[in-house]
């Protein structure tokens, strides 16, 4: 092992994250190991023609709890359109979602991420980082949540 190659950060489970296109300043994810691809909380989803998409993104600009998430005022947003995929979801059903890119920042680190969009309402994570987006860029530790900001701790978790 070359000694000069930097070690990957290890994060937790679940971290907080900006979405700065978005006006978002804070919003846990779960860093989903499990999944391949990135979600992101979204309502009211329109393809409106081949190179854009419209939906509702109804989160808070600021979340500072990682408890169930709460829906904010929805705000319209339109994006570029990246692709459409067809989604078997964990619970069996098939549905095609739209792809968008957004840049994000974790743990310090902006990057872009394509993130299909779904209604998450009932989830306790609004946003789902995969292994696409994930990899190469730490490692995630399952036992530990919010390395990269502990301030924002959910009460009664234990994040040694």
């Amino acid at each position: 092992m070359n000694g000069s190659a930097a070690l990957p950060r290890v994060l937790g489970w679940h971290e907080a994250i900006a979405l700065p296109q978005f006006g978002i300043e804070s919003v846990f994810a779960k860093l989903d190991t499990g999944s391949d691809h990135s979600v992101l909380h979204a309502r009211d989803i329109i393809k409106l023609d081949e190179a854009k998409v419209e939906f509702s993104l109804p989160l808070l600009l600021q979340q500072r709890s990682c408890e169930p998430f709460m829906e904010g005022a929805p705000r319209r947003m339109v994006a570029p359109l990246d692709d459409e995929r067809i989604v078997k979801s964990s619970n069996g059903n098939e549905e095609v979602r739209y792809v968008i890119s957004a840049q994000i920042v974790l743990a310090g680190v902006t990057f872009n991420v394509p993130f299909s969009l779904t209604d998450r309402n009932g989830m306790r994570f609004a946003v789902l980082l995969g292994r696409s987006a994930l990899g190469g860029r730490c490692l995630v530790h399952s036992a530990l949540a919010h390395a990269a900001t502990p301030e924002l701790s959910c009460i009664g978790e234990d994040h040694t």
